[in-house]
């Protein structure tokens, strides 16, 4: 081909990529218009009911969409969608809010100059819930920022104000809008399963049972595209051959195509029969539409010629009522036989179930003679309320993310439980008390002494276990991270160094006696009888069980290659989690086995290693290493599961 040719080609391609990339650009521009256009009728439609129901907005008012008579368009919004009207000094504004699958209006222009707000600046909360605010982040060092505004537990839209101010004067006021609604607040997408494919979903019941000469009324259906957006006007139904003169059974079949030209296809069941039994169907759930982990679907079916009910789970029952447990949202279908052994299918749509457990994190502060619990969670349903663990003790839930107490607090933990009854439990590290983030930091020492046999007290062996488990917790279990702050905590968070298990007693398997902490990362023979002697042997750690244990829990595969460290050019590529052949000079070979890289700096390794007088710390430095470099072997090795260990090293 010449080049003439090509360039015309590519000239041609060229058009039609941007034809394309216009096409698009429209699109996207047409399908917001339509959301800004169903804004403006929000609005006017806002404006009509305040006049006509002589409201007198004082302050803020919020109209939900149910109540601004609104239906087309917003099948696939949040229930939770309206207008928010604000009185500012007698100046009336209308703010729409639409929370759609593909679109959410941005009702505030929130300058990030100074602070950016956590989390979006339109928050709903169901009603009953505990609203938990998010907080914000300083873009400055220099300024003050105070959080003004309560959310009642009514029905409502409140505002939270972030007032900032430097050397004093006022700079600007962020805030972040807060809808209390009793409705649900999830977007409704039952059906909305495939992000590849285009979806339909049926409105009505997926099965209609017709007399004879009734006349069939299309219920309707809804398609929608995650790239695509709204496809209902592409759908094709096909209906032929259906007969409502004739007995039979018939199928509608709705089918749509995406531009990527994938296709999906429902179908309807039509039964046209000669008699139809005089039933009457109902469905419910008790829990009516509130937040829920898992909800009961109530049937009942009255009538003299009612024959059997067939479960969405294909269970078969003759009682004319019955209950199914549903643990997922989504439509649910119930198969209703009369006498006469037609079949009514009677479907419900349960969106109010959470699987999502809560988050959250937790401080507990002295003041005084006073221990001050603060609670900071998040749930995309809303918080119920907060179980405050005082050293082991519950203080049952309450609805305040505030706990006080004059008990002498040595464990600190709390229990977040959301709406739906997931709970979360977290620890809760205490800021000038007993326990500090500065317990999780060690110096280098290596003269402490070696543990004794009994030397904690069982509160002392209980906070140990919480500060450890924490401590993996927290830097990630299974993962280098996590392998890395445990050995960190074991030489640096403890008083003493624990015993070593020497070569005459290797009959103590570690695969076999597994440790306090084998569930949370923590691997070890008998950690509660460290320095303690069992049939005959004192209890502690050897290289090998601290090794088995790392390579278990951060997801290690061992190569067989090493590589030397020197001081020319292997000393730097050293970092935690790495496992290396340490010195030893107690040892016969030169080397203490295996030891796990715990720390790095300039010109320092520090290694958690094991020597006769117990597990400790060895530092490494760089200039002070042979210039041969025996001293040290680097294993190479691959991470399946590697954490982030850049803040590793305090």
């Amino acid at each position: 081909m010449d080049s003439s040719k090509k360039e015309h080609i590519l000239k041609i391609l060229t058009l039609v990529v941007s034809i394309l990339a216009l096409l698009f650009v429209i699109f996207l521009i047409l399908s917001r218009s339509n959301y800004e256009k169903l804004e403006r009728q929000m609005v006017k439609n806002a404006k009509k009911y305040i006049s006509e129901n002589k409201i007198d907005v004082k302050n803020q008012e919020f109209l939900f969409i149910h109540d601004l008579n609104i239906n087309s368009g917003v099948e696939l919004c949040s229930k939770a969608s309206g207008v928010i009207i604000t009185n500012v000094g007698g100046s009336i504004k209308y703010y729409p809010y639409l929370k759609c699958i593909d679109y959410e209006s941005k009702i505030l222009n929130n300058s990030k100059t100074y602070i950016e707000l956590k989390g979006s600046d339109v928050a709903l909360v169901n009603l009953g819930s505990l609203y938990s605010d998010q907080g914000y982040i300083k873009k400055r060092n220099d300024i003050k920022v105070e959080t003004v505004g309560e959310v009642p537990d009514e029905v409502g839209a409140y505002t939270i104000n972030y007032v900032v101010t430097k050397d004093g004067k006022q700079k600007t006021i962020v805030k972040r809008i807060v809808i209390v609604s009793d409705l649900d607040t999830a977007v409704v997408t039952n059906g909305l399963n495939s992000k590849e494919e285009p979806n339909i979903i049926l409105k009505g019941e997926t099965g209609i049972v017709l007399k004879v000469n009734d006349k069939y009324e299309e219920p309707g259906y809804i398609a929608y595209d995650y790239k695509d957006g709204y496809l209902t006007k592409k759908v094709k139904v096909d209906s032929k051959g259906i007969s409502t003169d004739k007995v039979g059974n018939y199928e509608i079949t709705y089918s749509v195509k995406n531009s990527a030209g994938k296709t999906s296809t429902v179908k309807r069941n039509i039964s046209v029969v000669k008699e139809i039994g005089d039933l009457k169907i109902k469905l419910s759930t008790a829990d009516n539409g509130s937040a829920t982990n898992e909800s009961i679907i109530e049937i009942s079916v009255s009538g003299a010629d009612f024959s059997k009910i067939i479960l969405p789970d294909g269970e078969t029952t003759n009682y004319t009522i019955a209950t199914y447990k549903a643990t997922k949202n989504g439509i649910y279908t119930f198969k209703v036989f009369d006498k006469y052994n037609n079949q009514i299918n009677k479907s419900i749509s349960v969106d109010n179930i959470d699987s999502n457990h809560p988050t959250g994190n937790c401080t507990v502060e002295k003041e005084g003679l006073e221990t001050i619990f603060k609670v900071a969670a998040e749930d995309d349903r809303g918080i119920m309320s907060v179980d405050y663990i005082v050293n082991g003790n519950e203080t049952g839930f309450l609805s305040s993310t505030t706990y006080r107490t004059k008990e002498k607090v040595v464990i600190a933990d709390a229990v977040i439980e959301d709406v739906a009854g997931n709970t979360t439990r977290i620890s809760c590290p205490i800021i000038n008390g007993e326990l500090t983030d500065e317990t999780y930091k060690f110096n280098y020492n290596s003269n402490k002494r070696v543990m004794s046999c009994n030397s904690y007290t069982e509160n002392d062996q209980k906070d140990l276990d919480s500060r450890l488990v924490k401590a993996i917790s927290d830097a990630g279990y299974g993962t280098r991270a996590g392998v890395v702050e445990a050995a960190r905590f074991l030489v640096g968070g403890l008083e003493y160094k624990i015993p070593y298990l020497g070569l005459k007693n290797i009959a103590i398997d570690p695969e076999q006696i597994l440790g306090l902490y084998d569930k949370v990362g923590f691997n070890i023979a008998n950690p509660n009888a460290w320095g303690c002697k069992v049939n005959g042997m004192i209890q502690g750690m050897n290289s090998e069980t601290f090794i088995r244990w790392a390579f278990i829990n951060a997801a290690v595969t061992l190569d067989s290659n090493y590589i030397t460290v020197d001081t020319k050019s292997n000393f730097s590529k050293v970092r935690p989690g790495d496992i290396l052949l340490t010195p030893c000079k107690d040892c016969e070979n030169g080397y203490s086995n295996y030891g796990l890289v715990i720390g790095t700096e300039a010109n320092k390794i520090y290694v958690a290693t094991f020597t006769s007088k117990g597990i400790t710390m060895t530092e490494l430095i760089n200039n002070k290493l042979p210039k041969d470099g025996t001293f040290s072997l680097v294993s190479l090795y691959k991470y399946e599961n590697d954490g982030n260990v850049s803040n590793m090293w305090k």
